[in-house]
Parts: structure tokens; sequence; C-alpha cells
């Protein structure tokens, strides 16, 4: 069977693709979407920022293992297989493993002729979608971030997420919060967490009005107790 067709990154959010812990062919596919389809950065534990190439993975065997709902052995022995395969390549870089999928031009190109199909030797073609020649990048960049595409986000929004994915009990925290962002999920959660703190803030400030103690000057606290001194002299006077 030759020829192929076009997979949007999309489809890793499809409730049907990831019903079931994933077969091999669905992680390859699975891979080769996560892959940068153009330069990017992620943020390593100590906190400095490790570039990413086009054609490159940046996700940890952890997060791959929750995404594919396998085991992080299950994970390694599929990697350790595809780069036996010559199909991807594992580097160490700033103590952290990259995945470099070999012949990524190949998968990414428009067309294939029948040179590039004889030396795919059979192996399973994937097209991904290019979302930087399509004319809706910045939405599409936005809807699907992956891991190695940075966000704005402040500390204090990360801390939101964070705090939702515990909440949500994922197995992995980090591959958890990379899902919200490429989906978009992130923007409700903090659009939601904002209009809870305010609606705390505006609670807070009428509870401070209504136990707000009403401060006399001393000028008119003299002139009140004169005048209530006036009154009960009579009053006695009656």
């Amino acid at each position: 069977m030759q020829g192929w067709i076009r997979l949007n990154r999309s489809l890793l959010d499809n409730s049907i693709f990831n019903s079931e812990p994933y077969t091999r062919g669905q992680a390859w596919i699975t891979l080769l979407m996560l892959t940068n389809h153009k330069e990017g950065y992620i943020t390593v534990k100590n906190g400095d920022m490790l570039k990413i190439e086009r054609g490159e993975c940046g996700y940890s065997e952890l997060a791959l293992a929750d995404i594919f709902k396998w085991s992080r052995g299950k994970v390694k022995r599929f990697l350790n297989l595809l780069e036996n395969e010559k199909m991807i390549q594992q580097k160490s870089r700033a103590n952290r493993n990259i995945i470099k999928v070999l012949n990524y031009e190949i998968y990414q190109n428009d067309t294939l002729n029948d040179t590039l199909n004889d030396t795919l030797n059979g192996h399973l073609t994937v097209q991904q979608t290019d979302i930087n020649n399509n004319d809706n990048n910045d939405k599409n960049d936005n809807t699907h971030t992956n891991k190695c595409v940075c966000v704005n986000l402040s500390e204090e929004e990360k801390k939101v997420l964070v705090r939702y994915a515990k909440k949500s009990n994922a197995r992995n925290i980090e591959a958890y919060v990379n899902s919200l962002i490429r989906n978009g999920g992130y923007k409700e959660i903090l659009e939601t967490e904002k209009a809870r703190r305010q609606k705390n803030e505006q609670k807070e400030q009428e509870q401070r009005k209504q136990t707000e103690v009403i401060t006399i000057p001393p000028e008119e606290e003299s002139k009140i107790i004169e005048i209530q001194k006036q009154l009960r002299e009579r009053l006695q006077r009656r």
C-alpha cells in the first residue's frame, strides 16, 4: 500500500484516540506529532532554557509514559526499538534525554516521490500539518502548543496549573500541564481562577466595610460629649 494522509496535532486531544493504552503504532504517530516542527525551548530542572531543534522532541520518558498510558520501562524499550530501527536517535543534552526523529523532513514535506518511498523501506509514513505555513499560524500555535514552545505564563499562573493537575490526580504533573497548554485548556482554568479570586476579593471588601469602625475626630467627639451632657441636665430638670 502506498500514499499518505495528513494528520493534525488536534488528534492528540481526541477522546477515541486516547481511550486506551497506545499500541506501538499509535505511539510512533504521537511521537511524530510531538516532535518540534520549528525551533523551540523547554525549561530544565535548574531553570535554564534548553534549545530544541526542528525534528527533535523534548518530552521525557515519564511524560511519554503518561501520554501513552504505559510504564516508563515500556517507553524506554520502545524508544530503544525505534533507535535500533534507525527511526530515531537518542542523545543527552543538559542531563535531559532528547529524541531526534531521523529523516524528519520526509515526514514533514508536502509530497513524497518514489525515491523517498524506497528510502523509507516500508516504515509507516505520517505527515504532520505544517503550521509554520498555515495562514492562521498564530492561532494554531496557541491552540496546539507542545512542550517545546514557550507560553508566557507568570509564576503564579504556573502554580495554578500545577494545583489543578494535583486536584485532578494526574500521574505525571508535568505531562498533564503540558497537555493543558497544548490543547488550550489552560486558558479556561486561568480565567476560572481569576474570576474566583475577584469574587473572593469583592467579598472581603464587603466584609471589611461591614466591620469598619467609624472614627470621629477629637474636636467632634468633644462636641458630642458636651451635647450629651446638656441633654442629661435638661432631663434631670424635668
